[in-house]
C-alpha cells in the first residue's frame, strides 16, 4: 500500500544518489535500472519502523537524516549504507519530520 510504495521511492532515491557519487556516467538511463530491482525483506520480518520523512544535505548530498515514526532520527554520512541515531537523548522518540539546514 502507501508504505510500500514509499518505500520503493525512497530506495530508489537511495540508489540513485549512491550511483551518482559513485561516479556513473550521467548519460545512463536510470529508469532501466530501477526497473530490474525487486523489493525484498531483509529483516527478521515484514513489520517494522515507518519512515515519516527525510532530508538530505544539498552541499553533501551523501549526507541524509531519516525520521522514523517510532524510532526518532538518524543520519547516515555515506549515502544510506550506514545509519546511526542522532535523536539518542530526547526524551520522547516520536517524530513526524525532519529538516536540514541548508546554509
Amino acid at each position: 500500500m502507501f508504505f510500500s510504495k514509499f518505500l520503493r521511492v525512497f530506495i530508489a532515491i537511495i540508489f540513485i544518489t549512491s550511483l551518482m557519487l559513485s561516479g556513473v556516467a550521467w548519460a545512463q538511463d536510470y529508469a532501466e535500472i530501477i526497473k530490474t530491482l525487486k523489493m525484498r525483506a531483509i529483516g527478521p520480518a515484514i513489520m517494522g519502523g515507518r519512515v515519516v520523512d527525510f532530508a538530505i544535505v544539498e552541499n553533501n548530498p551523501a549526507v541524509i537524516y531519516a525520521a522514523v515514526g517510532p524510532s526518532g532520527v538518524f543520519k547516515s554520512e555515506n549515502s544510506g549504507v550506514t545509519w546511526d541515531s542522532v535523536f539518542d537523548r530526547e526524551n520522547t522518540v516520536a517524530v513526524g519530520a525532519v529538516a536540514v539546514s541548508q546554509s
